[in-house]
């Protein structure tokens, strides 16, 4: 597991040295996204550039990325799955809904092994949505995994918006974090909306606030 870890971290070392500036660089220049419905200077563009540059998000199709679409559970550890360099572990699948040949399997059995996952026995919930203060919690248990939580990171204990209450008490604390390192945004200054459904554009940003903040 040690040797895994490390490898990991060597791997997520290397994809954040590569400075967020270059891929924005990029961008002034670049042809369009391959995807019509991501328009030029939209808000997510460059975050979604990004994240298809690296490999970390495809789209649904050849021409599509569903910027509005939610993400699913299995698709988000997917993508901190690919973020961390698509290791390959030796760990039995605990869950009931993910079996050794679906395509998500090596994804989640990594998210179990390296306690990334809120969920550790029954079922792992591949097609549920992903809330928002679950992507907090993937995305804070995916740093401590590779050592980086505390790199660039802001103290978590940090207010919250005024309907943080309507999130789950586990993930809490993983909400301060996110919060705290700009990781995460609320819809207004009174709205963080915790358990709204994240969607693939909202996935991108977060993506990119967590690497930048890594580096």
């Amino acid at each position: 597991m040690k040797r895994a870890r490390k490898r990991i971290a060597g791997v997520l070392a290397v994809l954040l040295l590569l400075p967020t500036a270059a891929f924005a660089a990029e961008t002034d220049g670049a042809g369009a996204l391959p995807f019509t419905d991501v328009a030029r200077g939209a808000w997510c563009e460059d975050a979604i550039r990004e994240a298809y540059e690296r490999g970390l998000m495809l789209g649904v199709s050849e021409t599509a990325f569903a910027p509005d679409a939610t993400l699913t559970r299995s698709q988000f550890v997917t993508v901190l799955w690919r973020l961390a360099g698509s290791p390959v572990v030796n760990y039995a699948l605990p869950y009931s809904d993910v079996g050794e040949d679906f395509w998500c399997a090596d994804a989640v059995r990594w998210a179990a092994a390296e306690k990334i996952t809120d969920r550790t026995e029954g079922a792992f919930g591949i097609i549920d949505p992903l809330l928002r203060d679950e992507a907090a919690f993937l995305l804070y248990n995916t740093a401590k995994a590779l050592g980086a939580e505390g790199s660039g990171y802001a103290d978590a204990g940090v207010p919250l918006q005024e309907d943080a209450p309507d999130a789950r008490e586990a993930y809490a604390p993983a909400l301060r974090w996110a919060v705290g390192a700009g990781i995460l945004k609320g819809y207004s200054s009174r709205l963080l909306a915790p358990l709204y459904a994240l969607t693939r554009a909202q996935a991108a940003v977060m993506l990119r606030r967590f690497t930048a903040n890594a580096a």
